[in-house]
């Protein structure tokens, strides 16, 4: 009797440091590891003719590659880049991110473009509807003067 109560503790122990090993393995990548992920989605929504539409955009992190995705053509294709804009750089870490930028036309519809930022080097891009393209977005290089 005593034999079968040790070996169900010893079965117990086992099966218990089994679990524990798989359950560390697990959270070993945890979503506070956000900086070290490297794809990035999001919805992007726009009207077309008073109609809502929607599509998915996915950021490659690392080299600012973007895709989009559409219900009607259902795989991911390349967001062109504009010809002759500002040159994307590719990195092993994480420095690209997408910025949803909502606000209303002169009309009051909603709108919704994406910002693609360059954390490394500042510079940003600009994409709007569905088969839009990456198109640069410049930056002043004088301040306004103050007016008093």
């Amino acid at each position: 009797m005593q034999r079968r109560i040790l070996t169900m503790i010893a079965l117990g122990a086992v099966l218990t440091a089994a679990w524990a090993s798989v359950a560390i393995a697990q959270d070993s990548f945890s979503p506070s590891d956000k900086k070290e992920l490297r794809y990035q989605f999001m919805a992007h929504n726009f009207m077309v003719d008073g109609i809502e539409q929607e599509v998915y955009l996915k950021l490659d992190r690392f080299t600012g590659e973007t895709w989009r995705f559409h219900a009607s053509n259902p795989r991911w294709v390349p967001v062109p880049e504009t010809s002759g804009g500002m040159a994307r750089e590719s990195s092993s870490q994480s420095r690209y991110e997408l910025l949803p930028h909502n606000y209303f036309d002169q009309n009051g519809d909603p709108q919704e473009l994406y910002i693609r930022a360059d954390l490394v080097t500042g510079n940003t891009w600009v994409y709007r509807g569905a088969n839009g393209t990456w198109r640069d977005v410049g930056q002043e290089t004088q301040t306004p003067p103050v007016q008093q």
